[in-house]
């Protein structure tokens, strides 16, 4: 038998739930910044588009918009929601704390996503989880 030494750890889904800030940050910037694309995305549609590329995403949101532009709400969508989930946290799903303070006694731990630059900084934030990732 191998001796495991690390744990990897998706983020989304696993250790928190923030589609509901995402849905709230997707709509705000799509209404402010491109309104000629607006339509109310709803939480399951947005949840729909979780594990999918940037560009995918955006491109299902506004499927008209050229790709530079999809890219640019990408990037404000991002900003806005590692700022907001800094600061207002994402729903981190019960027992992961405790769960992370357990195996880091004897593992390393390790998160990878498929997020935008920040993303995961702002989960170390919410809670200092910082101190249980390698």
């Amino acid at each position: 038998m191998q001796n495991i030494d690390a744990i990897i750890f998706d983020l989304d889904g696993t250790l928190w739930d923030s589609t509901e800030t995402i849905c709230k940050v997707y709509n705000g910037v799509l209404e402010r910044n491109y309104p000629q694309y607006y339509h109310k995305l709803s939480l399951e549609e947005v949840q729909g588009h979780m594990g999918k590329t940037m560009l995918d995403i955006a491109k299902a949101i506004m499927p008209q918009a050229s790709d530079e532009m999809c890219m640019d709400y990408m990037d404000k969508c991002g900003e806005e929601e590692c700022a907001y989930l800094s600061v207002h946290n994402g729903n981190v799903f019960e027992g992961v704390i405790e769960t992370l303070t357990e195996l880091s006694k004897e593992y390393k731990l390790y998160i990878v996503s498929n997020c935008q630059a920040g993303y995961i900084e702002s989960f170390f934030r919410c809670k200092q989880l910082q101190r249980f990732i390698c």
